[in-house]
């Protein structure tokens, strides 16, 4: 046993009991320390770590929030060393306590008992001595009275040693308002996590289904406006949205493509320096897409009819 892991106060007292006592003490700790191996086993298979060391309030916490919403989780991945250190030097110092305790009760009963057998013989020899006449009655009764308590005095001593030895250990052990901080912290986290969760619940769901459930796939189109001018087009469908870019045969300049698709209604915005240039509406069949043309601000519309080509 590695006698540097046990809490300094344990460790003065451990060098002052006698070799029997200190192996009793040794034996007792080992059999009820805990260990890191099996608390990161407990963590990993069921998350009962924290019954391990028989904090079982913070065991249920850990349950019904799943591990702090998995945030807790992380946190224990790191913590578990330290929470097997603080378990393991609290149980040494309660050990210890009670082996001061133990220590005391037996001094306790034996002491008195030894001093008064003790006592007991002086005074039986000192009544022999009146029935020869070499000593007074009263001298007795007077050496009685005068006698120091022996008995008494040693439990007095031991019992005030005793109640220092105990005020020592309370004190040396960690505080419960620091034990909880912890505690408090996560499930004030906890709750922010679960409100903003409840707030914010059907754009998270939405955010996940879009990330998700995308369908996409991309044509290429070719066509006409107005039965004039050709046009080329590459369309790529994200679900309900359309991109890509599209450009007149003639000019050959590269348009954006900004639109949405509504059943077999589709609309295409072209965007050119930022600047909306070209409004498609029509509708979306199986291979072509036919509908009007027309600029931003303008009432006059044409015609267009695309096909869709193979690549």
């Amino acid at each position: 046993m590695n006698v540097s892991e046990l809490p300094k106060i344990v460790q003065i007292k451990l060098n002052k009991l006698t070799p029997l006592h200190k192996t009793a003490f040794i034996e007792e700790y080992e059999r009820k320390k805990k260990s890191e191996g099996i608390a990161y086993l407990l963590y990993l298979l069921t998350g009962w770590h924290y019954a391990y060391t028989k904090k079982w309030g913070l065991q249920i916490l850990w349950t019904f929030t799943w591990g702090g919403f998995f945030v807790w989780a992380i946190i224990d991945l790191f913590r578990i060393p330290s929470i097997i250190r603080n378990y393991n030097k609290d149980l040494a110092i309660k050990i210890m306590n009670e082996f001061h305790f133990e220590i005391a009760n037996e001094l306790i009963t034996h002491a008195p008992y030894e001093s008064t057998i003790k006592q007991d013989k002086e005074i039986s020899k000192l009544y022999e001595a009146t029935d020869k006449n070499q000593i007074s009655r009263k001298t007795i009764t007077d050496i009685k009275k005068t006698e120091p308590p022996i008995a008494e005095l040693d439990e007095k001593d031991i019992q005030s040693t005793t109640l220092n030895e105990k005020y020592k250990f309370e004190n040396s052990a960690p505080k419960t308002n620091e034990k909880y901080k912890l505690l408090i912290f996560t499930l004030c986290f906890s709750i922010i996590l679960l409100i903003l969760g409840i707030i914010y619940k059907e754009q998270i769901t939405q955010t996940l289904f879009n990330n998700h459930s995308k369908n996409i796939s991309s044509d290429t189109y070719k066509g006409l406006i107005n039965n004039k001018y050709p046009i080329t087009m590459k369309i790529i469908f994200i679900d309900d949205k359309v991109d890509g870019f599209y450009f007149y045969d003639k000019i050959g300049k590269t348009i954006l493509i900004k639109g949405n698709v509504k059943k077999d209604s589709i609309e295409i915005r072209g965007v050119y320096n930022n600047a909306l240039v070209d409004i498609f509406k029509g509708k979306l069949k199986e291979n072509k897409i036919d509908g009007k043309w027309r600029k931003p601000g303008k009432k006059a519309s044409y015609g267009f009819h695309l096909k869709k080509i193979k690549e």
